[in-house]
């Protein structure tokens, strides 16, 4: 009977040890093969430690200048809007306004002593106030940069890459967004996301066909003279400072003009000085949202606030080598058949593996790696 009782044991543990060994195979396999299921848990649970794990701190030095509504009509007195050209544009209900109007933001923010501005906007075709916007440009394109995009466009059944630039700029050509160009003034505003949808990556650069092109916020890093805090590979997964609208503070753009915000919130230039300006639309009026591992949309110039936090900070997620997946499949699979050999009560095994898979989670989870 003891004997019995032995080889029924021994027989148990190979066969569990085989299941053991089965599972590891199958786990190695369907990470080889980019299992989808695998896949999308992969991403729900790096969105998880985007979310509520560590957060990129908010840096000091940027600061948020937004377009928050197409109109300030309401918010202005009369006699504001007749002191100043800007905020009379700013007031007729039109969008989108006179490039003037950027001009003069450019203009204000720059002479304040800004490292850098950048406009999240697109200006693709010529249209009045382009001439102010050139001049400038050319007075202030040593810190001041704008935004172009790239495009596939289908054309007879073939596509291909279609570079648009601001009209103001648009005569020079590509090497306004070239990363071979330290003094362009463009870089492209493109967010990709991942196959679900999600952007969890920003692009500093990326070639597009013979064009090796900078973003806008690799542009305005290398300005303000922090190239060397753009990812040597041209990306990162990034961390967030908050969620959506729960991050940099946003400045509505007409109390750049108004004497009294001037003053105030500003402290007539002060606190523009030596600081990195991003100006964008905000709020449901402008359309601009994105998704990202956040359940609610992020406005797009919350994701170009990210790509500039998370470079001047080092705030990336970084993902394990390719080797790293197959060894953790091991390394459980040989966990397991350790637990085998050292109990016999399923029960313990059972808590002893939970428990190990729970703390190798936490210390994944809040690694700042």
């Amino acid at each position: 009977m003891a004997k019995t009782a032995k080889k029924e044991a021994a027989s148990r543990r190979i066969t569990l040890i085989g299941i053991c060994l089965g599972a590891a195979l199958l786990l190695g396999a369907l990470n080889l093969i980019q299992f989808k299921p695998l896949l999308e848990a992969e991403l729900y649970s790096r969105d998880l430690r985007v979310r509520f794990g560590q957060t990129a701190p908010l840096s000091p030095e940027i600061v948020f200048i937004t377009i928050d509504k197409p109109t300030y009509k309401d918010i202005l007195s009369e006699e504001e809007i007749a002191a100043d050209p800007a905020l009379a544009e700013m007031s007729t209900g039109s969008w989108p306004w006179r490039r003037s109007v950027w001009a003069s933001v450019i203009q204000r923010i720059s002479q304040a002593g800004a490292k850098v501005v950048g406009l999240d906007l697109m200006f693709p075709t010529p249209k009045d106030g382009d001439q102010e916007l050139l001049q400038v440009m050319d007075q202030e394109g040593s810190r001041a940069v704008l935004g172009g995009t790239f495009e596939e466009v289908s054309n007879a059944g073939r596509t291909s890459v279609q570079l648009t630039l601001p009209a103001a700029l648009a005569s020079v050509g590509a090497p306004e967004i070239s990363k071979d160009n330290p003094a362009g003034r463009v870089g492209f505003v493109n967010l990709w996301p991942e196959k679900d949808g999600i952007v969890r990556s920003a692009d500093y650069r990326r070639q597009f066909q013979d064009i090796p092109a900078v973003s806008l916020a690799c542009r305005m890093l290398e300005k303000a003279g922090y190239a060397d805090r753009i990812p040597a590979d041209g990306s990162g997964i990034l961390r967030f400072a908050g969620p959506p609208n729960f991050n940099y503070k946003a400045i509505p753009v007409y109390q750049l003009f108004v004497p009294a915000t001037w003053d105030k919130v500003f402290q007539n230039g002060e606190k523009l000085k030596d600081k990195i300006v991003l100006v964008g639309p905000y709020g449901n009026w402008s359309k601009d949202v994105i998704r990202t591992p956040y359940p609610n949309p992020m406005p797009g110039p919350e994701v170009h606030l990210a790509a500039l936090g998370a470079a001047l900070s080092g705030s990336f997620l970084h993902l394990p080598p390719g080797w790293a997946p197959p060894s953790l499949i091991v390394a459980a699979a040989l966990l397991a058949f350790l637990l085998i050999l050292a109990t016999k009560q399923p029960i313990l095994r059972l808590v002893l593996l939970v428990f190990i898979s729970l703390g190798y989670a936490v210390l994944t989870f809040f690694d700042s790696g």
